[in-house]
């Protein structure tokens, strides 16, 4: 088994979010019970407008080694800007080349559906996943809008993908970098979100 912990994101002081540090305190919690080791993924969100010098996956590491988890227990992917590439990255990078069959993959609550659908599209049947969607705290215009988001951007990788078959990882590589997938300026949110049922 490998904990996969996604991010969210760093600011250009190497600051992590605090939905990203919510997320590494759940990897670590089971990193403890079960003494597995975790792959921090991550280079910078898609959206940044910036590049910063250094990566999600680096400063997600300095944080654990920080509160005690050894470095030789913490894989990195630093190449990945969207979870379609992290969970291509994992399976290719880690888990195909270690035959490892088991993951517990770390996200958040508001992105939940959508990892579980690029995670399972990609690894496919043969692998055994599990998901966990720590709870974000944030204002409920915030969260909805972000929800709404999510929702958007999954009806998108369902129209892109789900006439491949699950498992075929190339095809979904090859199918996300022949769209305009990561466009975010075309998404259009509505003006009827129910906020109350985010919060």
């Amino acid at each position: 088994m490998i904990i996969i912990v996604l991010g969210t994101g760093i600011d250009e002081k190497r600051r992590l979010s605090a939905e990203t540090i919510k997320r590494l305190l759940e990897g670590y919690r089971i990193h403890k019970e079960k003494n597995v080791p975790l792959l921090l993924s991550g280079k910078y969100s898609f959206a940044h407008n910036t590049r910063p010098k250094f990566t999600e996956a680096e400063a997600m590491q300095d944080y654990l080694v920080n509160i005690g988890i050894e470095e030789k227990n913490i894989f990195l992917d630093k190449e990945s800007e969207d979870t379609i590439f992290s969970a291509y990255n994992a399976k290719t990078k880690f888990f195909i080349p270690q035959d490892e069959k088991e993951a517990v993959i770390v996200t958040s609550d508001i992105n939940l559906e959508r990892v579980e659908y690029v995670f399972f599209k990609v690894f496919g049947e043969n692998y055994n996943l599990h998901f966990i969607g720590t709870l974000s705290k944030l204002p409920c215009q915030v969260k909805g809008m972000i929800f709404e988001k999510q929702r958007i951007l999954n009806e998108r990788a369902k129209t892109l993908l789900d006439n491949i078959e699950d498992g075929d990882h190339e095809k979904v590589k090859e199918k996300i970098l022949d769209s305009n997938f990561n466009n975010e300026k075309g998404i259009k949110l509505s003006g009827n979100i129910n906020y109350k049922k985010t919060c």
